[in-house]
């Protein structure tokens, strides 16, 4: 029974592929004589754990039953631990396609060049796939400038992230602060808990997404902000075969169901297309700060 449940499974995309044309007898015929697709059953679209496992699985199910109906296949949420579990389970196939920051999926193409392949682009407030990172301090604060830093207190979120860590740090570094800051940390959190923790006066200024500054708008303001980056990146497992890649690719593309787009963060309104040149700015940024601060990803 299973065996048949999946050559219907198979069916369904073959006939997705060649836009239902196809005689059912000739489509078993190609799969006869070998042209098999690496299709598994389920599918499992990988992101990181970032919130209670189950209050996750409600966000994602909408996107996950409507990619069900698109590829006639279906798609489970998988949770990874940390960027490194997320990335391992890409590359060896037990996640199938997932949701990487931008600078997770540079990451991930420096280890794994040949398994990982982009398919769309998160667009975050109809910016075109493009994302930026807000310097912010308190609202009721005198500092207007990045050169108004020196001597104060700065929050990073989440070390070697992108909005978070790589892109305020070049930021800073470029703009000749870093070095004169009275201290810096990083809170290992995410951008929320920089936000809270510079209204509360526990940091003179932080570094956060611009959606979460306009979130915190009316206890925060934003003094200056950094340049425009390639942003969070839909990638599959190169195993799959590609039509059904092109699918979910086109899934993604054509996507415009807002209940969808919240499941993949604050401020997403869409998915465009782009090439792994388009991270190139990116990876050179995080170049130069993982050789200014001693580390490597």
């Amino acid at each position: 029974m299973k065996k048949m449940q999946n050559s219907v499974q198979l069916l369904q995309i073959m006939r997705q592929v060649f836009n239902m044309k196809t005689p059912a007898c000739l489509l078993y015929t190609l799969l006869l004589i070998g042209m098999e697709l690496v299709v598994a059953d389920p599918l499992v679209f990988g992101v990181l754990e970032t919130d209670d496992p189950q209050v996750m699985r409600r966000r994602y199910q909408p996107l996950l039953e409507s990619l069900h109906e698109t590829l006639g296949i279906e798609v489970v949420l998988g949770l990874g631990h940390s960027r490194q579990e997320m990335l391992e389970n890409l590359n060896d196939g037990t996640f199938h396609l997932g949701c990487l920051s931008s600078s997770s999926y540079v990451i991930a193409k420096k280890l794994f060049p040949e398994k990982i392949q982009l398919v769309a682009s998160v667009e975050k407030n109809h910016r075109e796939g493009e994302e930026e990172v807000a310097i912010i301090v308190r609202k009721d604060s005198e500092l207007k400038s990045l050169q108004e830093l020196e001597g104060k207190r700065f929050a990073f979120g989440s070390y070697q992230t992108t909005l978070s860590y790589y892109l305020p740090y070049y930021l800073l570094r470029q703009n000749g602060v870093l070095a004169k800051l009275e201290s810096f940390d990083t809170l290992g959190a995410h951008e929320e808990i920089v936000a809270k923790r510079v209204a509360m006066g526990s940091y003179d200024a932080g570094a956060v997404s611009v959606s979460i500054a306009r979130l915190y708008k009316k206890h925060l303001k934003t003094i200056a902000r950094s340049e425009v980056i390639s942003d969070s990146a839909i990638v599959v497992n190169r195993n799959i075969d590609p039509k059904v890649r092109k699918l979910i690719g086109s899934f993604f593309i054509n996507m415009d169901d807002p209940s969808m787009f919240r499941a993949l963060g604050k401020g997403v309104t869409g998915f465009v297309m782009r090439s792994d040149r388009d991270y190139d700015r990116l990876r050179k940024i995080m170049e130069i700060v993982d050789r200014d601060s001693g580390e490597r990803p």
